[in-house]
């Protein structure tokens, strides 16, 4: 069964510069989409939608904007957040082409419980997130790696260890 990839509507914006803070305080978040032998385009969503979505999606997953009759495939690029509230104030799509393998990162979520942090030892962990290529359609929300076989002081887990079949 093939995965059904999330959809956020969204308009044309017109609205640049800086008054498109008239845009963020009734609700909207501007954005651009842009790509590869593709000319890029302004755009702007529901600030409550495109949270909720970035929330679940994230800069990793494949989401669907749909424009009038256009529907465009993009992962999330380069995401602006208020330096006070946390809000998003600006988001880049990188519209991408469904046939050609792309580059990007995918966050690695440690699941179970290693012997070796039970005994008061300090797990370190060395990077949040890992490079992968693949179709836009085959990307992976998250990595799952389980510690529980990390048993002694010096044990690790190498990115070569890791399961990157579809989970």
């Amino acid at each position: 069964m093939k995965k059904e990839n999330p959809k956020i509507s969204a308009a044309l914006r017109t609205v640049t510069g800086r008054s498109v803070k008239k845009l963020r305080k009734s609700g909207l978040t501007p954005a651009t989409i842009y790509g590869n032998k593709f000319e890029a385009i302004s755009i702007e969503m529901s600030s409550f939608e495109l949270n909720k979505l970035f929330e679940h999606a994230g800069e990793s997953s494949l989401v669907e904007i749909i424009i009038a009759e256009d529907k465009y495939p993009v992962i999330f690029k380069n995401p602006q957040f208020h330096p006070v509230s946390g809000d998003l104030i600006h988001i880049d799509c990188y519209k991408v082409n469904l046939k050609e393998k792309i580059i990007t990162t995918v966050p690695v979520e440690l699941i179970g419980e290693s012997m070796a942090v039970k005994n008061g030892n300090v797990l370190m962990r060395i990077t949040d997130e890992v490079e992968i290529e693949a179709l836009p359609s085959d990307l992976l929300e998250k990595i799952e790696v389980d510690i529980s076989g990390l048993v002694e002081v010096d044990n690790m887990i190498l990115v070569s260890q890791l399961n990157v079949d579809r989970q």
